[in-house]
């Protein structure tokens, strides 16, 4: 093995270890726990968005035109 592919996997074991022993202490378990919560309200919305699309898919696309318009004027 070259010396180059050790020095990486050693950097990479490294940064493991140390992201591992960030989410272990009460910080990480914060952290975890708000992209938890935030990755649930992301689901609601898309859950919601597909409900909507698939209801009634017009008024969804002028919505989505109209949202379009107003981001890029």
């Amino acid at each position: 093995m070259s010396l180059k592919f050790i020095a990486g996997l050693l950097i990479g074991a490294t940064a493991t270890a140390a992201i591992l022993y960030f989410l272990e202490t009460e910080e990480g378990k914060a952290l975890t726990a708000k992209l938890k919560a935030e990755a649930g309200k992301v689901e609601e919305d898309i859950l919601a968005m597909a409900d909507d699309m698939a209801n009634d898919p017009h008024a969804f696309m002028n919505d989505l035109e109209k949202q379009v318009d107003k981001a890029t004027s």
